[in-house]
């Protein structure tokens, strides 16, 4: 067997690995995104493939050499500029399998996923608590960026207002996650905070921003000062 280091410096994740599809949606749009989804998966590195896992699993003890041939993808649900899918990583021992939901971020056109998109969500999974995704890795494929995270699983604020169960208890949630944001980016927040960007998770009722975009908002400098109206761009 080829030696791993070589492995993943060299070849690319398909060289190992079957990737078998089974996206269900009749949607045309998705029907023609799924084999750049397949050819995208085929494009990472070994090296590549265990960050996501590891990243998103929280699990530094997957090692590429523990996978099978096989990997599962089939999807979730799908976005403008989101594609959110299942990804089952088969082991050789057959009860090792790792299954994840992630999201792959897009860009429409080149400089549409600034630098400071992925330099904030990277520098906010120091924060404690959940107040982004975990973000598994970042790439450039067909002349564009990409980056994979994990996928939030609730309710938007927007739904949670719409069918009217959105709390007092959420709302002060919302506030506590943007305080920690604020502080993770040094007095910044995202500019763009909308209903549909906040999830409440289903399984902690944590509130987490799943889009933090590139545009931020300077809140505050020091304690001392007032507060800034202060915009930057990626």
């Amino acid at each position: 067997m080829e030696d791993i280091k070589d492995l993943s410096r060299k070849r690319y994740l398909g060289a190992k690995m079957n990737i078998i599809s089974s996206f269900v949606s009749e949607d045309d749009e998705i029907r023609e995104m799924v084999p750049v989804i397949e050819r995208f998966l085929k494009g990472l590195t070994a090296n590549k493939i265990i960050k996501i896992l590891k990243n998103i699993t929280g699990d530094d003890s997957i090692k590429f050499e523990d996978l099978g041939k096989n990997i599962y993808i089939s999807d979730h649900m799908w976005g403008s500029n989101k594609d959110i899918f299942k990804v089952l990583f088969q082991s050789d021992e057959g009860n090792k399998d790792i299954e994840i939901t992630v999201a792959t971020k897009r860009e429409k056109v080149p400089g549409d996923i600034t630098k400071n998109e992925i330099r904030d969500v990277k520098t906010l999974q120091k924060r404690p608590g959940h107040v982004v995704p975990r973000f598994g890795v970042e790439t450039a494929w067909g002349g564009k960026k990409w980056y994979v995270e994990e996928f939030i699983e609730g309710d938007t604020i927007q739904e949670l207002e719409t069918a009217g169960k959105f709390t007092t208890a959420m709302r002060k949630k919302i506030v506590s996650c943007l305080l920690s944001i604020s502080v993770g980016l040094g007095g910044m927040v995202p500019a763009d905070i909308n209903g549909g960007n906040f999830i409440i998770t289903d399984d902690t009722n944590d509130a987490v921003m799943v889009d933090l975009g590139g545009r931020r908002f300077r809140v505050f400098r020091k304690a001392s000062e007032n507060i800034e109206n202060e915009e930057t761009e990626g």
